[in-house]
């Protein structure tokens, strides 16, 4: 029998650059131009790996861009 470790409250739920790319509403392309350049709070699982986002950190740049479109 195998057992599902417990997630870890010391690290913050992740999304995928999809999902980021969902919630902010942008082209995954445009997603991760901004993760590469340091504008959005993320890590790479390995050098040939996937990308994964900090959910709160993704929905706040949401949030905040929302704020600026209607301004």
């Amino acid at each position: 029998m195998t057992t599902v470790p417990k997630p870890d409250p010391r690290i913050p739920p992740l999304v995928s650059l999809r999902e980021a790319a969902r919630i902010l509403g942008k082209h995954k392309n445009t997603v991760l131009k901004r993760a590469r350049a340091g504008q959005l709070q993320c890590a790479r699982v390995d050098e040939d790996g996937e990308w994964v986002f900090v959910r709160s950190h993704i929905e706040w740049v949401a949030k905040k861009e929302a704020r600026e479109d209607v301004s």
